[in-house]
């Protein structure tokens, strides 16, 4: 089932270009929140099947933001394929004329996905942005699969968090795991071990040199985290009460946050 409705949504005969979520429904017909899609500085997100920037090349929906003229990064010349400025200008056409506002249509999932992404919600300036992915965006995506992501925007009053250290490949020979010798000073001469000559310690091949504890990954803690909150929550008898529960229970265990591709001065997870 697709993610974000295809492109034939409502009707088989209408296509459609773009499209937001509707109300979220926990019961038929029964409906208490709204993604934020639009935020009052005038940005906007969506989910698109058309390549609107030139980043977007894997013909699959992928997940939009736009941004008037000065919000952002928009104007500001920020853009590598993945943001595209769309100057303002009079338009006319069957339903009327008017003016139309300059503004930037940028990426906010990768583009070059094997699947589509979709998006979800919003915070209430625009600054987060949490969609599903099946794009490994961030190196803490071990699982692979559709995955919740956090798009953050990177400013100076809320930095980024830098990526994780790459981690060292595991010792496997005595001397990979000895930690490099400092030199020594010359007025003392070359070290003994440098004249020695003769076979050396010898390293039993049975007996291993080192060993790796296995320790939970950060995906496997945060949704162990979000089971037990998710349990409290459904303690809740009021619906509502509970649908509130549930959905800050998701929004602070469900996202991981990475870098994407997207040039917009986003990161996301």
């Amino acid at each position: 089932m697709p993610l974000e409705g295809g492109s034939g949504t409502w009707q088989s005969a209408m296509w459609i270009a773009a499209n937001v979520p509707g109300w979220t429904e926990y019961e038929a017909r029964e409906s208490v929140y709204q993604s934020r899609y639009l935020s009052n500085s005038g940005r906007l997100f969506f989910d698109s099947r058309d390549g609107l920037v030139p980043k977007d090349v894997d013909g699959t929906g992928d997940v939009y933001e736009y941004e008037p003229e000065g919000v952002g990064d928009c104007g500001r010349g920020a853009g590598d394929g993945a943001v595209v400025f769309k100057p303002g200008g009079a338009f006319s056409g069957e339903a009327g004329s008017g003016v139309e506002g300059a503004g930037c249509v940028g990426l906010i999932s990768s583009g070059d996905g094997s699947e589509e992404a979709a998006f979800l919600d919003a915070s209430e300036t625009g600054g987060d942005v949490f969609f599903l992915s099946t794009s490994q965006l961030s190196p803490l995506d071990v699982e692979g699969g559709r995955t919740l992501y956090d798009a953050q925007e990177c400013t100076a009053s809320v930095p980024c968090a830098p990526p994780p250290p790459a981690s060292s490949p595991p010792c496997v020979t005595e001397a990979s795991c000895k930690s490099a010798p400092s030199p020594q000073p010359e007025i003392f001469g070359s070290p003994a071990s440098t004249t020695f000559s003769g076979p050396g310690n010898l390293v039993s091949s049975s007996t291993p040199v080192s060993e790796t504890k296995k320790v939970k990954s950060a995906a496997q803690v945060r949704r162990e985290r979000l089971a037990r909150a998710l349990r409290v929550c459904a303690r809740e008898r009021a619906r509502r009460r509970r649908a509130v529960c549930e959905r800050q229970a998701r929004g602070r265990y469900g996202a991981l946050r990475a870098r994407t591709g997207s040039g917009n001065g986003r990161r996301a997870g």
